[in-house]
């Protein structure tokens, strides 16, 4: 009866062990993805964080310093496209989520001035040297004056992929001193949505 109970207990472990690592493992990958949204055909829509979709973090913030040029501030960048086995069509929105934006000073950066951190989003070329040529997206610059979830920029998609950069800086054009030295936790988020036809 003692043996029997004993393999009873060594089932129930194994069987609890099985339950609680895939426990773990079903928390990590959601929490893992948390930051990508796709609606539209199942399967059809690849987004691909290529240099990780966070910009600073609580840890680790990214410092920021004011600048004339956008290429010198902090980005993150996103691959999209459709899978070539669709027939589908559909657009993106990249969007920005801030964490917290502070001053060195530790106050909010957002309660003193309005439009001091800008944004750009930009398309991605490699050529086969692996040189970059950048291009500006009209209508996907501007300011960031809160910590909500805002759409920078959308874009159409196509079965190729397509490398989106977003830069974010302290515009040297309106930025004051008292921003010098701020610091920045975000991350980037990209919603796939497929196009309706009529």
């Amino acid at each position: 009866m003692e043996k029997s109970s004993n393999k009873y207990r060594v089932v129930l472990g194994v069987f609890t062990l099985i339950l609680l690592v895939v426990g773990v493992t079903y928390a990590w990958f959601s929490w893992k993805s948390s930051n990508i949204n796709i609606s539209g055909t199942t399967g059809c829509f690849d987004i691909v964080y290529d240099k990780g979709q966070d910009i600073g973090s609580s840890d680790s913030p990214y410092t920021l310093i004011p600048t004339c040029s956008y290429n010198e501030g902090a980005s993150a960048d996103v691959t999209i496209n459709i899978d070539s086995s669709c027939t589908t069509t559909g657009v993106a929105s990249i969007n920005l989520k801030t964490n917290n934006f502070t001053l060195y000073d530790g106050t909010d950066g957002f309660a003193k001035h309005s439009n001091v951190l800008a944004y750009q989003v930009v398309e991605v070329t490699k050529d086969d040297t692996g040189a970059e040529t950048i291009t500006e997206i009209d209508g996907c610059s501007g300011y960031v004056n809160s910590t909500s979830n805002i759409s920078l920029c959308e874009v159409d998609l196509s079965y190729t992929s397509t490398t989106y950069r977003v830069y974010l800086y302290l515009d040297c054009d309106t930025v004051t001193t008292s921003y010098i030295g701020s610091s920045y936790s975000g991350y980037i988020q990209s919603v796939a949505t497929q196009t309706v036809t009529e």
